[in-house]
């Protein structure tokens, strides 16, 4: 979770500290693979959504070649990212 943790640790989206917020997430999820692609193609997205979060869920989502179930309105259709609005 190295890379990915620093953008959300940076965003102030990880409720209480970050040692037990990731102890206890780490029980429920698995690592995604490409992290570095990842946070790289966060980075490279175009500048129409600035929340560092969406971005990295919007670059996970094409990375992996994954469809993005959202409600987000600033996130539906943006860009190459393949998304269902929920």
């Amino acid at each position: 979770m190295g890379s990915s943790f620093a953008l959300l640790q940076r965003s102030d989206k990880l409720p209480g500290k970050p040692r037990d917020w990731v102890a206890k997430a780490s029980t429920i999820m698995r690592e995604a693979p490409r992290e570095h692609e990842i946070v790289l193609g966060a980075q490279e997205l175009q500048p129409a959504h600035q929340d560092p979060v969406d971005r990295f869920l919007a670059a996970t989502a094409n990375v992996l070649g994954l469809t993005l179930v959202t409600g987000d309105q600033r996130l539906l259709g943006w860009g190459t990212v393949a998304t269902v609005n929920c």
